[in-house]
């Protein structure tokens, strides 16, 4: 087993690791895949001389696979995974536009498993689609590559949203100490 079937195993067993995401990213950085499509060269023979390859931009390396997980990690997202109530009962794994209902529980999906909408729009999804689900056999990791495979955000974007989650999330802490001091109060 690879040190990167390593890090896949770990979060295949908790997906909601998203620490693991962050040193995942790290470990690419450092270890940086050849492109498939030319091989590590650059360049595909040609018959008249080399021509640069289009997947790499002739640089012999796989596009950057770290920056997608980097920003799953910071963001702390993760797929969703449930069985299908209907078909085949397989193992399902999705995210959703932030408009999702969980069909574990029924109520309103967690952020933990919504794309930002502009990861959508740059799949060129519109808003109507609310999941984006991956059958068996796809896992967990093709969910992510699929997820982390898009023109991702910059790193100022991507502190951008996690300023907005964090703004959230003090919002929700004040609602719910709201809620408990109405609960507090004496009925009239």
């Amino acid at each position: 087993m690879t040190a990167e079937e390593e890090f896949h195993a770990a979060l295949d067993a908790d997906p909601a690791d998203w620490q693991t995401r962050l040193i995942l990213a790290d470990w690419l950085d450092d270890h940086p895949a050849e492109c498939r499509s030319c091989r590590g060269a650059g360049a595909h023979p040609m018959p008249v001389g080399p021509l640069p390859c289009l997947a790499c931009k002739g640089t012999g390396r796989a596009p950057d696979r770290a920056a997608g997980y980097r920003a799953l990690g910071e963001l702390q997202i993760r797929p969703l995974s449930f069985r299908m109530k209907t078909g085949p009962a397989s193992l399902v794994w999705g995210y959703h536009s932030g408009t999702g209902v969980d069909p574990n529980t029924g109520r309103t999906a967690s952020w933990r498993h919504a794309l930002p909408p502009a990861w959508f729009r740059r799949a060129a999804l519109d808003s109507a689609h609310v999941w984006v689900l991956f059958g068996e056999p796809a896992g967990r990791r093709q969910v992510e590559d699929w997820a982390r495979a898009l023109d991702l955000p910059t790193r100022a974007e991507v502190n951008t949203l996690i300023r907005r989650v964090n703004t959230l999330r003090r919002r929700m802490r004040e609602l719910e100490e709201e809620i408990e001091q109405l609960r507090g109060r004496p009925q009239r």
